[in-house]
């Protein structure tokens, strides 16, 4: 074998075999999350690079881009191997170039032509700067091109100059356009709340600020299409403002839910009432995505006119709803459908007495109604394009958007605790397999600004997220500079800040004041909140300084509902005691019980949350 030839072989096997290896490796690895090698500007992250050496075409169809690329790179490949194995002017060093360059561009061809894209996972760069996304075959080609460069530049060779420095030129734009922000294309967020309110119109405007290009509202948000179909003049004036700014607005109805469990499918004037919403939505709202949701709904039926009709599971009655609605749908405007299933843990193993009907009956509905899911469970721990790939194809490959339900607290005023984490475990991958993205801030819409701060950056920008930086950046807003905000504000974060399913993940149904009355006989639950009690107040003085009103004031107030349960838990334990015993002086404890709850005259929302846990422990209150 010639020896040249034998030379460029191995070099670009070995390179080959190295590169793949550490690409396998990094992937498996990163997909739970970053690794900081230098804070804040070098870190280890799995990232998919659908552009080309230059960076160029991301915007492309999938399969034309990945075809065109893998022709273009592979033509030129070819040509600077056989110039490095038969070139006569081909020098020893420019042998070795070549065929690192080689070995480079191969295995990133070979990414391409196995995975669609390039595997990239080294990331260098700070907000406001060039950002560098590449793996090792990039440095091969750089590291090639460098020397090239510099040998024609020794021999005084321009056109050989030039090529280089074209060579060079190109690889590093590459690396750099790898890593440009590619945002997910609808980033929307739910109102949660009736646009006449003023809560409501700050939370959109906050909303808007972060990205938030679309706004999920419900129906009842939105009007009545159980009465008449009526409009709320507030929520048309909404919509058609943020039209204007280019918001979309997505509307759920509930037909179950907002008829308050009296729909009846089998019946026409059910689906012709919602029919008439629609287009009254569509006409005076401008409103073009419509969902109809069966989430949290029964999924047996009871209406004997149903079950004649369809059977005992609820499916075939949503899904032919569905169906029957989106012919009737007016001109541009697209169905969406939230069945009773609506994460992976509901559908299971596709055979149970909902799912099997529900999968089944999917092949009726047109093609373009989409999909609304949760993620492998309800509250997702974590999410990956894989899961979400294997879902869609599960569901007939229809579009599919992602409710995310994250920071949701599901609060019915006596929640303990908020969400105060920031967004973690989603695979930046799953913003080519989603068509839309939905963040579902908690009830408390000031409270909820810190997650979506983090849920915002990461939708902007998902190969980029770092969610303990992006956590950093919204403390550092939310505190306004002040030292003595941003140590209490971190505390409580630490506090409640946890992940779902994970330590301090402190959602409504694990910390709330009705069940913290039913927990009295749990010792070490007792004797947590006795910290509340001693460090609370002087916590809840120094957060009184946040700059950001709504945040403010959303923290304080359920702050001080932990507190006045703490404040009354040890008295409470004490009377239930003493009247368990039968001695007559339970009525003292109860008088003082009585006291605190004078002193929270002032203070409605902590006194409710107080009665709250004080019926729920069996405390006669006045």
């Amino acid at each position: 074998m010639n020896r040249r030839l034998a030379l460029v072989l191995a070099i670009v096997l070995i390179g080959l075999v190295v590169d793949q290896g550490l690409k396998r490796l990094a992937f498996e690895r990163l997909r739970a999350g970053p690794v900081p090698v230098i804070p804040g500007i070098a870190q280890l992250r799995a990232i998919e690079n659908r552009g080309a050496i230059l960076g160029l075409g991301s915007s492309l169809a999938a399969g034309s881009r990945t075809w065109m690329f893998m022709v273009a790179e592979t033509a030129l490949l070819v040509a600077l191997a056989g110039y490095a194995i038969r070139g006569k002017a081909a020098r020893q060093e420019e042998v070795w170039a070549l065929s690192l360059v080689v070995a480079g561009g191969a295995s990133n061809v070979l990414d391409r032509a196995a995975h669609g894209f390039v595997r990239d996972y080294a990331l260098i760069g700070r907000p406001g700067w060039p950002t560098a996304a590449f793996n090792l075959a990039d440095v091969f080609v750089v590291a090639g091109a460098v020397v090239l460069l510099v040998g024609a530049w020794r021999a005084a060779r321009a056109p050989a100059r030039a090529a280089a420095a074209l060579l060079l030129v190109a690889s590093s734009a590459g690396i750099a356009g790898a890593a440009e922000p590619r945002p997910f294309p609808i980033r929307m967020v739910k109102l949660n709340g009736r646009a006449s309110d003023a809560k409501t119109a700050e939370h959109v405007a906050f909303s808007r600020s972060l990205g938030f290009n679309a706004l999920w509202v419900y129906s009842h948000e939105a009007g009545s299409w159980v009465d008449r179909g009526k409009l709320d003049p507030a929520f048309v004036h909404l919509a058609r403002e943020a039209e204007a700014d280019g918001i979309g607005i997505w509307v759920s109805i509930s037909p179950v839910a907002d008829s308050r469990g009296r729909f009846v499918f089998a019946d026409p004037d059910g689906e012709n009432r919602i029919v008439k919403f629609i287009r009254k939505l569509h006409k005076q709202a401008g409103v073009n995505r419509v969902v109809l949701s069966f989430d949290d709904q029964p999924v047996e039926l009871t209406e004997f006119r149903d079950i004649v009709r369809y059977g005992v599971s609820a499916a075939p009655a949503h899904l032919d709803l569905v169906r029957r609605v989106a012919r009737r749908l007016p001109h541009g405007v697209s169905l969406w459908f939230c069945g009773a299933a609506y994460c992976d843990g509901h559908l299971g193993d596709g055979h149970g007495a909902y799912a099997a009907p529900f999968l089944a009956g999917l092949a009726k509905l047109p093609p373009s109604v989409g999909i609304v899911w949760t993620g492998t469970e309800v509250r997702s721990p974590s999410i990956t394009a894989a899961d979400l790939r294997a879902t869609r194809a599960r569901l007939g490959g229809r579009p599919l958007l992602l409710y995310d339900n994250f920071p949701v607290n599901d609060d019915f005023g006596d929640a303990l605790a908020l969400i105060l984490g920031a967004l973690r475990h989603r695979d930046p991958a799953i913003r080519d397999v989603v068509d839309a993205y939905l963040a579902c801030p908690m009830t408390e819409l000031g409270g909820s600004r810190l997650p979506l701060f983090t849920i915002a950056t990461f939708l902007r920008d998902p190969e980029g997220y770092d969610p303990d930086r992006t956590l950093a950046e919204a403390l550092d807003r939310f505190s306004g500079g002040d030292p003595a905000v941003r140590r209490a504000l971190d505390t409580q974060v630490i506090e409640w800040g946890g992940w779902i399913g994970g330590r301090n993940y402190w959602p409504r149904d694990l910390l709330n004041a009705f069940d913290a009355g039913r927990r009295l006989d749990d010792p070490a639950f007792v004797d947590s909140f006795t910290w509340t009690a001693d460090r609370y107040p002087a916590r809840m003085g120094a957060l009184a300084g946040v700059p950001d009103r709504a945040f403010r004031d959303d923290l304080l107030m359920v702050m001080a509902r932990r507190l006045a349960v703490a404040r009354a838990m040890p008295l409470t334990v004490e009377y239930l005691a003493r009247v368990r015993a039968g001695r007559a002086d339970a009525a003292d404890v109860l008088a003082q019980i009585e006291q605190q709850r004078r002193d929270l005259a002032a203070s409605p929302d902590a006194r409710e949350a107080l009665d709250v846990f004080l019926r729920a422990a069996s405390v006669p209150i006045s």
